[in-house]
């Protein structure tokens, strides 16, 4: 009785053997991958472990988000999401993707990165998340400065952030120190067509309006800083230039203008013009009886001027 139990437990076991090695020879590793095809199978096997595979199920990582990366050096399979994004985004080396975005993910989430991928470039990010704000530990680094209602102040920033679509404007005069005056493309088309109209009703080059700024860069910022910095001291600094980074001069679309010299602008002409036709064009004045216009887009142009609203009780309205 024990040898006929032993040989039936030896003859189960060599069976449960044998079709061990049967089923290894024909398991397929990518029989649970559902992106795998017949044009894609060998690269796939090539490039990854068996454990990587199963990653790919687990996290429903694509073919095309993670195979341009693998021979990349500090490539890692769960950042291959992230490496996508960037590399849809932005047209930089595959190696700066995966340097960049290894460091990037120890600090905020993809849904964030991609985000901030919409108006930052990766090095904008990057420094940001390097150097942080020198000016306040506390600030927020926001997203969209490309929005219509961004305003920033001493707590809101931008970082070093650069307008992609900045261009030199020529339908204004400018008193800019080196002879070039720059906003983004919406805000130079919008003072174009409202200089035209102020030219046909005052006969001069806008209307003879004066620009004294435009964009303004965050090294431009910092010198400007320094010497407000040493004419106001610390407590007050705030009060005529807010941190460089903080403000809206680097978004692009905001500008400063006179008519002459030794004119009050808010008493001109050009000036009660402005107050009641300047939102038509999308503009509005940063403050009450100031010369700063701001470029908001006609809707929220009109919007403010209709609801004697600023910019910024209309985002606390919200």
């Amino acid at each position: 009785m024990k040898k006929q139990r032993a040989l039936f437990v030896g003859f189960v076991t060599v069976f449960f053997i044998i079709c061990y090695l049967f089923m290894g020879q024909h398991y397929d590793p990518l029989a649970r991958y559902m992106y795998v095809d017949d044009v894609n199978r060998e690269q796939i096997l090539d490039a990854v472990s068996k454990s990587d595979i199963q990653l790919l199920i687990d996290y429903d990582i694509r073919p095309e988000e993670f195979l341009p990366f693998v021979e990349v050096d500090g490539y890692e399979i769960l950042n291959a999401k992230a490496y996508y994004v960037v590399y849809q985004a932005k047209d930089i080396s595959k190696d700066e993707i995966v340097s960049s975005v290894n460091m990037i993910l120890q600090h905020m989430s993809v849904e964030t990165l991609s985000l901030y991928l919409e108006d930052y470039s990766l090095a904008e990010i990057v420094d940001w998340i390097t150097h942080k704000d020198s000016y306040n530990e506390e600030s927020i680094f926001i997203y969209r400065p490309t929005s219509y209602d961004t305003f920033l102040d001493e707590r809101y920033t931008v970082g070093r952030y650069v307008p992609k679509d900045l261009e030199n404007v020529s339908a204004i005069r400018s008193l800019i120190s080196n002879g070039t005056m720059q906003l983004s493309k919406e805000t130079n088309e919008a003072l174009g067509q409202m200089c035209s109209l102020l030219e046909s009703e005052y006969h001069e080059t806008c209307g003879g309006l004066i620009a004294t700024q435009g964009y303004m860069s965050y090294e431009e910022q910092l010198k400007k800083y320094d010497e407000y910095l040493l004419k106001y001291g610390p407590t007050d600094v705030n009060k005529y230039f807010l941190y460089p980074g903080h403000n809206e001069w680097q978004l692009g679309n905001t500008f400063g203008v006179i008519v002459k010299e030794d004119v009050s602008f808010t008493k001109s002409p050009q000036y009660q013009w402005l107050v009641k036709h300047a939102s038509e064009y999308g503009f509005i004045f940063r403050t009450p009886n100031s010369n700063v216009l701001r470029y908001v887009g006609k809707d929220l142009a009109k919007y403010l001027v209709d609801n004697q609203l600023s910019l910024e009780e209309a985002r606390v309205e919200k």
